[in-house]
């Protein structure tokens, strides 16, 4: 696999909902179970995918304890197929200059 765009966390919680709304468009199921830590578009041997990491829930949609360490979430890597391209999101926050 080659990654060809990392998105991370500064760039996720600045565009949450375009990036929320981009993934859904994309087959994520449930959005809130995505880990905001990273997402990644990767070719994999000529297929465009979205890489992400998710929580594992139970059937009650609660966030499972991961068994080798039950202080942290459980979570796994998931991909699903790129079928809407990454709408424009800028790699780096702006600051924000207030007008008087």
């Amino acid at each position: 696999m080659t990654v060809l765009r990392l998105i991370r966390r500064p760039e996720i919680e600045q565009h949450r909902t375009t990036l929320c709304g981009w993934l859904t468009a994309n087959g994520v199921v449930d959005v809130n179970h995505v880990v905001d830590q990273w997402l990644s578009i990767e070719d994999d041997n000529g297929r465009t995918v979205i890489r992400y990491c998710a929580y594992k829930i139970d059937a009650e949609g609660r966030c499972l304890l991961d068994p080798d360490d039950d202080t942290r979430a459980w979570t796994e890597e998931r991909t699903v197929p790129l079928v809407l391209d990454l709408p424009p999101v800028p790699r780096k926050a702006t600051p924000h200059t207030p007008t008087t």
